[in-house]
């Protein structure tokens, strides 16, 4: 879940150089950052994983010297680090995501050859590498919520092997059976985002080198792992969100409603939150924050409320930091978490 994009916003621009193989890089609350644990307590495929009680929020903050990766309580109360990345070695942004059972996270890091993927326990143990920095960048790594059509729960994610091209990608949570489930259908497709029932994928789409300008809804065949021309619907043709620049997205879990940042036209830094009906094409926009920017949205675990960044400019600028926002986005509420990026809620 939670907000996601290729290309990473102001506040984001950090060196991007790292060997997360050299010794001391990678550092747990709980230590035990060797041996791994297979990539994932719900990647062995069966039934979904119980939901965790009392769902939380996991996200990555910066302190201005190194990444972590964080958790807290669904108000922002009782933070906590799971794993500290040391920025000597460099840094990008985390972008972590919960596993359906939220003992485990996925996320994407630094290591000899580009960016990588890794999963670490929610306690900060067991780390493992799943899959390499081969494929030059990774971006917006997203846990489904149940079995993919094939049995197995997967980790989807977006990467651009050439540099400005996306294609999502899906694997098993240990690693295995990595595909490019859209490589081959001419399109640039970025920030993945599961149905509930993980048989489909929807992205941010282009059919050009550019960023996202609509969204496109692929359905996964029944081994799991590719996709088909035909098998994609564009959603937002006809709709308040055609043509506008999209990012980050994520699936509300009742599975009727896309929830997206959107780029003012007038102003590439400047984004307001909108969730999209899939079954009338109805667009509602939760924020309208003039000159200030909501980023990275996540739907709650009730499809109540949906976390995301507030970026606040000039004199707003100190109200900076996590929020959440009702459904309807008739209230919002702060967390308390300044520097926290990239939240997803389980």
């Amino acid at each position: 879940m939670g907000g996601r994009r290729m290309e990473r916003t102001r506040w984001l621009a950090v060196g991007l150089a790292a060997a997360l193989a050299a010794p001391g890089v990678l550092a747990g609350n709980g230590g035990g950052n060797g041996g791994g644990n297979g990539g994932g307590k719900g990647g062995g495929g069966g039934g979904d994983p119980e939901p965790a009680a009392d769902p939380r929020v996991v996200y990555s903050e910066h302190d201005g010297t190194q990444w972590t990766i964080r958790v807290c309580n669904a108000d922002g109360s009782s933070p906590s680090v799971v794993l500290a990345v040391d920025g000597t070695y460099g840094s990008t942004n985390p972008d972590p995501s919960w596993s359906p059972d939220r003992t485990e996270i996925v996320f994407r890091a630094r290591d000899a050859s580009g960016t990588a993927l890794f999963v670490v326990g929610s306690d900060g143990t067991g780390l493992t590498k799943i899959v390499s920095g081969s494929l030059t960048e990774v971006y917006d790594p997203t846990w489904s919520p149940g079995p993919a059509p094939d049995g197995d729960h997967k980790i989807a994610f977006a990467a651009s092997p050439d540099g400005r091209h996306g294609q999502v990608y899906v694997c098993n949570p240990d690693g295995s059976e990595l595909v490019n489930v859209t490589g081959d259908l001419g399109r640039s497709d970025f920030s993945p985002a599961w149905s509930p029932d993980a048989t489909r994928i929807a992205a941010g789409t282009s059919t050009q080198f550019v960023l996202p300008r609509g969204v496109r809804v692929y359905t996964l065949s029944a081994a799991g792992t590719t996709v088909s021309a035909d098998s994609g619907t564009d959603v937002t043709p006809g709709t308040a969100l055609d043509g506008a620049q999209l990012h980050g997205i994520d699936w509300s879990p009742s599975g009727d409603l896309l929830v997206t940042e959107v780029r003012d036209e007038q102003d590439d830094l400047h984004a307001d939150l909108w969730t999209l009906d899939l079954a009338d094409g109805t667009a509602i926009r939760l924020t309208a924050t003039a000159g200030n920017d909501e980023r990275d949205p996540a739907w709650s675990p009730d499809g109540s409320q949906v976390v995301f960044l507030y970026v606040g400019t000039k004199k707003e600028a100190k109200r900076t930091g996590l929020y959440t926002v009702d459904a309807t986005g008739a209230s919002r509420t702060g967390l308390g978490i300044a520097n926290g990026r990239s939240p997803d809620w389980r």
